[in-house]
């Protein structure tokens, strides 16, 4: 399960409102995140978002103009790193070992059982 959602900040929604004035390559996904967050669709990010969001407003900086507390933000986020809790180990099978596996009856003995 992931992270809860949070509202954004004041400079995550700097970055937002600046992502209006890129231009991004069509039908990709950072284009639609971009515009939504420049239109006000999305109000709330998980830290997965937000990594997302870093990594698309340091793509694309060049066409704006970043200030030194969004240039912090963009690189505290590009360093985050996800951790997840380890799955269950798998059981592990336990060997065939003669004598122990009952054999499955011959017809004979199948006949007998009757």
């Amino acid at each position: 399960m992931g992270q809860p959602r949070t509202p954004l900040t004041e400079i995550e929604q700097g970055i937002a409102k600046k992502f209006g004035y890129a231009s991004f390559p069509p039908g990709t996904a950072s284009k639609r995140f971009a515009k939504d967050l420049a239109d006000g669709y999305v109000k709330e990010l998980s830290p997965r978002g937000r990594r997302f969001m870093a990594f698309v407003a340091h793509r694309y900086r060049r066409q704006y103009t970043l200030t030194s507390a969004e240039l912090d933000w963009i690189a505290e986020w590009l360093l985050y790193e996800e951790w997840e809790v380890p799955a269950a180990p798998k059981p592990v099978p336990e060997p065939n070992l003669p004598g122990i596996v009952e054999e499955p009856a011959t017809q004979m003995e199948f006949e007998g059982m009757k």
